[in-house]
């Protein structure tokens, strides 16, 4: 097999809760992402440019994985990255239905997380 993902030490996963709707997969992807790219400077590779000189932003340096899961498969994800010391970023279905550019706002930290209504973590 080629080189693929294996080349990498680390990896980045997300877990989506898998039946939103297509557009709800992407959006809480993307919002998740954000915040694993400010987590640690390291994650992304440097601003780049291409032989016309127009400039792009850098990305991450490892592979993104997006798996989809149940609700009880994303709890389950959410505690094993928890218990490995691992700073997620979530997005529960309270958050997606607040139009906030805040996601994990006060009402997330207002609720015991055993009873979060999961849709997705990394």
């Amino acid at each position: 097999m080629g080189k693929g993902t294996d080349m990498f030490d680390t990896k980045i996963a997300m877990v989506v809760l898998a039946d939103l709707a297509m557009w709800q997969k992407l959006n809480i992807v993307a919002f998740c992402s954000s915040g694993v790219a400010v987590s640690e400077p390291d994650l992304t590779g440097e601003p780049y440019e291409d032989a016309s000189g127009n400039a792009y932003l850098p990305m991450f340096r490892q592979p993104v994985l997006v798996f989809q899961a149940d609700p009880g498969q994303i709890r389950k994800a959410f505690d094993r990255a928890m218990e490995a010391g691992l700073k997620p970023a979530i997005f529960t279905l309270t958050c997606s239905r607040r139009a906030t550019t805040r996601p994990t706002g006060p009402r997330s930290r207002s609720r015991p997380r055993r009873n979060w209504n999961w849709s997705a973590s990394p």
